[in-house]
């Protein structure tokens, strides 16, 4: 996890931010006799080889089948945006991995571009949110927050309560409100690795 993503599957095909990210894995049964557990990753080659680093990894107190190890990539000039992370685990030299081959996982180090075309229509008890769609590639969903004036909690609506925001070809949602009150509401784009891009100011609806 890089605090934010979680990957699973780790073939390659999920992306985290470019951050310190931390490995956990989980043995079957405990490796008390053993004395030392690396975790070796490399960029654009195989875990172990080439320029691949390494940490030790540590049991969890309350958790001795659980070990976790940190992937130092805040600061790795190496982890850049689109690198291939491959990882795998070394226990008194006995290698652990995905079924054969190395973890993967994708790095996403640059954030979406704000949207263009933004408005926001006062429809009187709705408000319809409107943009230009975007053409990232790693689109993951549009999401919008409003709140009222009379609170700081915003309300958010992305792909997990709105379908459509998950359409990359979508350009505009109505959504409910008061029909009274001044609204502030805001528009981004998130990426597959979830970094948000919003518009630089909130638009205000002043009614009254």
């Amino acid at each position: 996890t890089d605090g934010v993503n979680v990957a699973h599957v780790l073939d390659g095909t999920e992306w985290l931010k470019k951050a310190d990210i931390t490995v956990t894995f989980e043995f079957s049964s405990s490796p008390m006799d053993v004395t030392s557990i690396d975790l070796k990753w490399n960029v654009g080659g195989a875990a172990g080889s080439g320029q691949s680093r390494a940490v030790s990894m540590t049991a969890r107190p309350w958790s001795p089948l659980i070990y976790d190890g940190v992937i130092l990539g805040a600061g790795d000039p190496l982890i850049a945006d689109g690198s291939v992370v491959q990882y795998a685990l070394w226990a008194d030299g006995i290698k652990f991995d995905n079924n054969g081959v190395d973890f993967k996982f994708k790095v996403d180090a640059n954030p979406p571009e704000p949207l263009t075309g933004v408005n926001v229509v006062d429809n009187g008890s709705s408000l319809t949110a409107i943009w230009s769609p975007t053409g990232m590639t790693d689109f993951t969903s549009y999401r919008i927050r409003y709140r009222p004036s009379t609170t700081s909690i915003w309300t958010i609506l992305d792909k997990t309560n709105k379908t459509i925001l998950g359409n990359v070809s979508a350009s505009n949602l109505t959504f409910p409100v008061s029909s009274t009150g001044h609204y502030y509401v805001n528009i981004a784009t998130v990426d597959q690795a979830e970094h948000e891009a919003w518009q630089p100011a909130d638009r205000v609806i002043k009614r009254g």
